[in-house]
């Protein structure tokens, strides 16, 4: 939107991440947030937007508002 307004890009969205239940607590998904964080700010963005948290993830250090929900559909790929 920023874009088609004219308006410089300086706005980042992280649309979704998982973290396997076998890791889940050691902190792996605030590293990787961090790290994108850093990338977002090196390539020159000012904000972010982090959508598709789960609604049973542990409340992090993001603050959240729910703008939509979303439904997020998995299946497992087989050999053909």
């Amino acid at each position: 939107l920023q874009a088609r307004r004219g308006a410089p890009v300086d706005t980042a969205i992280l649309k979704s991440m998982a973290i396997h239940s076998s890791v889940r607590g050691i902190g792996l998904g605030a590293h990787l947030v961090s790290r994108i964080h850093v990338a977002m700010r090196d390539l020159g963005f000012r904000r972010s937007i982090h959508a598709l948290f789960h609604d049973s993830s542990p409340p992090g250090r993001i603050p959240r508002r729910v703008f939509r929900r979303y439904t997020l559909y998995s299946r497992r790929l087989g050999t053909p």
